[in-house]
């Protein structure tokens, strides 16, 4: 559990310092039945991510893509103002396609902080641990390999 915590507070410091004074906690948890290797929610004065035991077993570096994902959308969250965040809320509650935006938002951010060869090992950790069917459930919103790959084009500096 501290790995996971250094791992997110490093992420903070070199990558989203408008998240450096927001309290995020950290846990490992199995939430349910849910299929999931990570989750993050937002509250008003602080933030949680659960990390499924699973992930455990992941490398490194698909460790810091999971956790830079999570904080990617803690970031776009934090760069809206509070009629957007209003707004955001009531479209990822209701819809489909509000979810999948935020996904395939925060895997671009990720790829644009510097993480997407690690966002391509995280994707093939995850098909290790998921079965196709939940892969293919679960895919929606998040980018492809081809998508990462492009985008690393596109934001190399």
């Amino acid at each position: 559990m501290e790995e996971y915590k250094r791992i997110v507070d490093k992420l903070i410091d070199n990558s989203f310092p408008k998240l450096e004074r927001r309290w995020i906690i950290v846990t490992e948890n199995k939430i349910f039945n849910l299929k999931y290797s990570a989750i993050t929610s937002y509250f008003l004065f602080f933030s949680w991510i659960a990390v499924h035991p699973k992930v455990r077993k992941y490398s490194k570096a698909s460790l810091n893509a999971l956790f830079a994902h999570e904080l990617a959308h803690l970031d776009l969250i934090a760069n809206m103002n509070l009629f957007e965040k209003i707004k955001f809320g009531f479209i990822w509650l209701f819809t489909k396609k509000g979810k999948e935006n935020f996904e395939r938002d925060a895997d671009i951010l990720v790829v644009k902080k510097g993480y997407g060869k690690e966002r391509l090992e995280l994707g093939k950790e995850s098909k290790k641990t998921y079965t196709k069917k939940e892969l293919e459930r679960g895919r929606k919103g998040y980018l492809t390999p081809e998508q990462i790959k492009s985008y690393i084009k596109k934001f190399k500096k």
